[in-house]
């Protein structure tokens, strides 16, 4: 068995002389600790700055804008700034720079473009004269009579006004009929078809769905279940029954 005294390297140590076994690692330690803490958080601001520009690059590209003579009067880096100045969301914007040739948003043509240093990013001559105005937003009252609408159980299932519906909803709230387009449209998706799903939801915790139409059909057309096979007799049981109705005594009587 080795000495406890025996070093690391394996060579015994003489008498009364100390042997500190955790120099190495110590040695180790304070090499590891004397690099600079300033090149650690240099490296990881240059791999999140490298990170961003991946998903700038990827995500958010830049973008013109153009009149209706296709004129450039505006160029964004990123999307999002494109979005400010249309007063839209980055979601709309993107989709309509994911088209070919670009798309219309508010108005205005847009097309993804080059990002490169020499390209001029900015507002241009004309852009502040044909910059989309803020959408106002609609008066309490109104939203109040549109839901009371489109929440009634005579429309909830067809949430579509007809032309004589439409212009009666326009004198009540003072709306054109491109802005209550654009309201049912969105309250179809944001309103109605949540509330709807919680409601069916709810109807199936309740009770278990009926069978369809067309599985209640197949179940009057399917035959009915032939009945249940007796058990087959044995062979004693059969000369009973014969002896009993012929009158005739069985084997054990006639002995």
């Amino acid at each position: 068995m080795a000495n406890d005294n025996t070093d690391q390297q394996g060579v015994k140590p003489l008498a009364g002389e100390r042997v500190d076994l955790a120099t190495p690692a110590l040695s180790i330690c304070s090499s590891s600790r004397s690099a600079s803490p300033t090149s650690h958080i240099s490296s990881n601001v240059a791999m999140a700055a490298a990170m961003n520009k991946k998903n700038r690059q990827k995500n958010d590209k830049a973008v013109e804008v153009l009149n209706k003579n296709s004129v450039v009067i505006a160029r964004f880096r990123t999307q999002t700034e494109c979005a400010k100045y249309l007063q839209a969301t980055p979601e709309a914007v993107s989709y309509h720079c994911s088209k070919k040739g670009g798309g219309i948003c508010n108005g205005l043509v847009i097309r993804p473009c080059d990002s490169s240093d020499d390209i001029e990013f900015g507002l241009f001559d004309g852009a502040e004269e044909v910059r989309p105005k803020r959408r106002p937003q609609l008066k309490p009252e109104t939203v109040d009579i549109l839901k009371r609408w489109i929440l009634s159980p005579d429309h909830k299932n067809n949430p579509y006004p007809t032309v004589k519906e439409t212009a009666t909803l326009m004198r009540k709230t003072g709306l054109d009929k491109t802005q209550l387009k654009h309201w049912f449209n969105n309250a179809r998706k944001r309103i109605l078809k949540p509330m709807l799903k919680k409601e069916k939801a709810a109807s199936l915790q309740a009770e278990p769905p009926a069978p369809s139409p067309v599985v209640q059909e197949k179940r009057k057309a399917a035959p009915e279940r032939k009945m249940k096979r007796p058990a087959k007799k044995t062979r004693v049981e059969s000369d009973v029954e014969n002896s009993d109705s012929s009158g005739t005594a069985g084997p054990s009587e006639a002995q």
